[in-house]
């Protein structure tokens, strides 16, 4: 790591500093509440305890090899992308055993601070290096706990000044964790929103002027703008369709009643060379915004002639099965700029429906669930044709006003999102960088005095 060890610091073989190594039972596992708890390699995130998804055994095995405050579980069989990963158990369950996937790993307690050594094993550079002493296994690979322990760690002598670089990062990673249950959170909301938003709509003002919500149960939230109430609570506000109960104020119809066009995206060679047009790919589409992070270009006249217009509604016809079907809408990141193949560019009538509520119909999880029916399978990946799609059903309210006050919900909480997002994002580079700098001495964090 560093050239130069800072004063009253020292390089330490792991085998000196981490004596003991213990691997995890193998046991059978089973859901429920009988037995107990056994982490596994998915248990393992961040440097952290997940217990979110665990599963339990009644093997004496299990009961007999328990977790203990400050243990350190390092995980030595999993793709080569994950393998390696570390997490300090701190007590996040009564009690709990760990699967043979899992090394249990026991520092010398007056030579290496536990957290310390999780923080070091997660650095970016002790990932790739101890990756390198994985061996290929069937569908994974596995390091061997000897051979990790052959890594040399640079450290503070002081068993003291490791804890106060263990106690930072871990404040840091409480801050992290927040954010991330904040991100989850909003997310959750949104997905609760987005369904009633798709079965109940939002009165609008025409349907309060003719009285439509005289003599409800809500009456007194019958606010234009406001979600109408359940089906249950007033059955008389909807009508049955292919899609189920929608408000009577909306039309079910196939796709391309909604989306009478469509044009598929050019097929050129692309290159990096920037004087050329910028060509969107599959890849460019992401949670119904367009990533312009990663574009390439051409120069063909096929190209120049297929500009996009704000507002253009692309969806990814060949992908992953996971991935097949993704939609966002353009909304002019970039100046003249074309799409590809792999692309179809979708025209709703704009008498019938916007583009943006357009976009957001297309993500939905059973929308996505509905069009992914019609996928075809490749050489590699699958494929959506634009007919298949046109055919399946979709409901929208009549009134554009209704549609547009729909999509500006959802760009509410989009934003928030995109805030929490970005500042999730600033938070772990903040932690990249400071790791680094702790762990390697470059920043010293002196004791504290009265």
């Amino acid at each position: 790591m560093s050239d130069e060890l800072p004063k009253g610091w020292s390089m330490q073989m792991l085998l000196d500093v981490v004596p003991r190594a213990e691997y995890g039972v193998s046991v059978p596992l089973e859901e429920g509440e009988h037995g107990i708890p056994v982490l596994r390699m998915n248990n393992l995130r961040d440097g952290r305890i997940d217990v979110s998804d665990t599963k339990r055994s009644s093997d004496p095995l299990a009961l007999a090899l328990t977790l203990r405050p400050s243990d350190v579980l390092f995980n030595r069989t999993n793709s080569l992308d994950h393998v390696g990963k570390t997490a300090l158990w701190r007590g996040e369950l009564e009690d709990a055993s760990f699967a043979s996937y899992l090394v249990r790993l026991i520092p010398d307690p007056d030579k290496l601070d536990p957290e310390y050594l999780v923080s070091w094993l997660n650095l970016p550079e002790i990932q790739l290096l101890i990756r390198r002493f994985a061996t290929p296994g069937v569908h994974q690979v596995n390091i061997n706990p000897t051979n990790l322990r052959r890594v040399s760690i640079e450290l503070p002598d002081d068993t003291e000044e490791q804890r106060r670089i263990a106690t930072i990062l871990t404040t840091l990673d409480e801050v992290i964790a927040a954010t991330e249950k904040l991100v989850e959170k909003h997310q959750q909301i949104k997905t609760g929103l987005m369904h009633d938003l798709f079965t109940r709509g939002l009165w609008t003002r025409p349907e309060l002027a003719r009285g439509d919500h005289k003599g409800l149960p809500s009456e007194a939230t019958a606010k234009e703008g406001h979600l109408r109430p359940t089906p249950e609570e007033a059955p008389g506000l909807y009508q049955e369709s292919p899609l189920g109960l929608i408000p009577k104020t909306w039309i079910a119809e196939p796709l391309r009643y909604f989306v009478p066009q469509v044009r598929y995206g050019v097929s050129v060679s692309m290159d990096e060379d920037s004087s050329g047009v910028p060509v969107l790919r599959m890849n460019n589409l992401g949670n119904g915004r367009i990533d312009v992070s990663d574009i390439k270009y051409s120069g063909s006249l096929e190209a120049q002639s297929l500009l996009l217009r704000n507002g253009d509604v692309l969806f990814n016809r060949t992908n992953s099965l996971e991935h097949v079907g993704k939609s966002a809408i353009w909304k002019d990141e970039l100046d003249a700029t074309s799409f590809a193949s792999y692309l179809v560019r979708l025209d709703p009538d704009p008498l019938k429906m916007s583009p943006e509520f357009l976009t957001q119909w297309l993500n939905l999880h059973r929308t996505q669930l509905a069009i992914r029916r019609y996928a075809t399978p490749g050489v590699h990946q699958v494929n959506i044709n634009p007919t298949s799609l046109r055919q399946v059903d979709c409901a929208a309210p009549t009134d554009l006003d209704e549609q547009h006050t729909i999509q500006s919900r959802i760009e509410e909480l989009d934003r928030h999102r995109l805030t929490n997002d970005q500042h999730l994002a600033k938070l772990r580079q903040q932690k990249q960088g400071l790791m680094h700098d702790l762990l390697t001495g470059q920043v010293r964090v002196k004791k504290q005095t009265l």
